[in-house]
């Protein structure tokens, strides 16, 4: 089952804990030894972001651009992310 077919509240709230495991699995490869300072600090600033938009999604429901808004940042978290991972 998608989550848009059990209502907008739910899969607000559907993208808002996937947002959440977003950042604790981005930030697990730091003890892995994967990734450096760099790399944690510049994970936990986009993964703010991103849970910061998503919160935002849960307090204002009712608004598509949050959604687009919301795509396009994640859209540009991975390439980033990737890049901070090279740099650290």
């Amino acid at each position: 089952m998608l989550p848009n077919e059990s209502g907008v509240p739910i899969t607000r709230w559907l993208v808002a804990v996937g947002l959440v495991l977003r950042l604790f699995t981005t930030l697990a490869l730091v003890p892995l030894g994967l990734g450096g300072p760099v790399y944690l600090v510049g994970a936990l600033v986009l993964g703010a972001i991103l849970l910061a938009w998503g919160v935002i999604g849960l307090v204002r429901p009712g608004d598509d651009a949050w959604a687009r808004r919301l795509f396009v940042l994640s859209v540009g978290f991975l390439p980033l992310l990737f890049a901070l991972l090279i740099a650290s």
